[in-house]
């Protein structure tokens, strides 16, 4: 009787034993997970439900060929997850209610469930084939990179204490960031977009939305506005006359075939400092040669010809170039450059101008530009 006793005790001691082990299928992860010695405390070759339980910090395995994270449940306590890298499809994450930081990106993951993430700060989940992404209960998120999915709707109502949104190379054709009002930085370029409304976004330093496909942008109310990218857009109207042009460090506003006008606080203050320079050198001021900056730009799109309106003559020409009528102008070279402005004139001496293409904008009396024009000097 008592071996019979003995030998039922010792089955259950090792099934208990056996049970308190963590499945982990994944040798890659395990052998992740084996050698940090703040989980393996024991130092043996499994990890045991105590140890998963009783960690709480971050779990880094990005970039170590991981397919199958089984086993991540087990660490319910962790305030941090990086797994970029590897080859998941799928990710659970229903027990880590502690969690904060998430790095999933560059996988194969169609889905992704933070719901039970409450406590999420930081998500990025870039590279990856999700078509949705649902973020209603991660009411505390600051940080969303989720750029290079499939997604076509973002709902960031919930959203309202982000401070960074990157969500490149998706399939937005609109994005709503009228309760995100704390939002610094916004990357959202090579999508569908036809339209941006960030009036509410009295914060925003950083703009990034090119390669879209919006035709007006207002950004008069962006007072804390230092860098904007908006190039190759269809872009005809561009407002950024907030009050604080002096702030703004870095503007790349070229391809834009449709603009020729630039709202601006004070023309004379941009064309001194906002010299149009290289694409390739990453100058920060470039922009498309025919642009000119004005304190009002009635239209965004101005026809560009030589017979609307006002004419001018001999064109192209060395010397002299002769107005249909008397006129107010402002020349610019090929670089955006500012050559010369002059008020009622109906001629232009060129002689001493290097040879090149040339833009005029004609004014109205006011200051609004009514015509442009093109000439060449040879």
């Amino acid at each position: 009787m008592f071996k019979t006793v003995l030998s039922l005790a010792i089955s259950i001691s090792s099934f208990t034993a056996i049970a308190q082990v963590v499945h982990i299928p994944d040798a890659n992860f395990k052998s992740y997970l084996l050698n940090q010695t703040d989980i393996n405390t024991n130092g043996d070759n499994e990890i045991q439900l105590s140890e998963a339980e009783n960690y709480t910090g971050t779990i880094d395995c990005s970039v170590m060929d991981i397919a199958d994270l089984t086993g991540i449940e087990a660490f319910s306590a962790i305030t941090s997850l990086n797994c970029f890298g590897n080859k998941l499809t799928f990710l659970n994450l229903s027990q880590h209610t502690t969690l904060e930081n998430l790095n999933c990106g560059y996988n194969s993951l169609t889905s992704l469930d933070l719901t039970n993430n409450t406590a999420l700060t930081s998500l990025e989940c870039y590279l990856n084939q999700l078509t949705s992404l649902n973020l209603s209960q991660n009411a505390a998120l600051e940080v969303l990179v989720c750029g290079n999915n499939k997604l076509s709707s973002l709902d960031l109502s919930n959203n309202s204490g982000l401070v960074f949104v990157s969500c490149p190379a998706n399939q937005f054709m609109q994005l709503d960031f009228i309760n995100n009002t704390r939002l610094t930085e916004i990357y959202c370029f090579e999508n569908q977009l036809t339209s941006l409304n960030l009036s509410q976004n009295i914060a925003l330093e950083a703009l990034n939305c090119s390669s879209t496909q919006i035709s007006s942008l207002d950004l008069s109310q962006n007072i804390a506005l230092e860098v904007l990218l908006c190039t190759d857009n269809p872009i005809s109207i561009l407002n950024i006359a907030n009050g604080h042009n002096t702030n703004l460090k870095y503007l790349r506003a070229y391809n834009n075939p449709n603009l020729n006008c630039i709202q601006v606080d004070d023309s004379e203050f941009s064309n001194m400092h906002w010299t149009n320079g290289n694409i390739e050198e990453n100058d920060p001021y470039v922009y498309d040669a025919n642009v000119i900056f004005n304190e009002t730009c009635t239209t965004g799109t101005l026809p560009i010809t030589n017979d609307h309106y006002i004419t001018v003559y001999p064109n192209p020409s060395s010397g002299f170039l002769y107005f249909s009528k008397l006129s107010n102008v402002h020349i610019t070279n090929a670089f955006g450059q500012v050559i010369e402005t002059k008020k009622n004139i109906n001629f232009l001496d060129i002689a001493s101008h290097p040879h090149g293409v040339y833009f005029i904008s004609i004014l109205d009396d006011n200051g609004v530009i009514i015509q442009q024009l093109k000439f060449i000097k040879f």
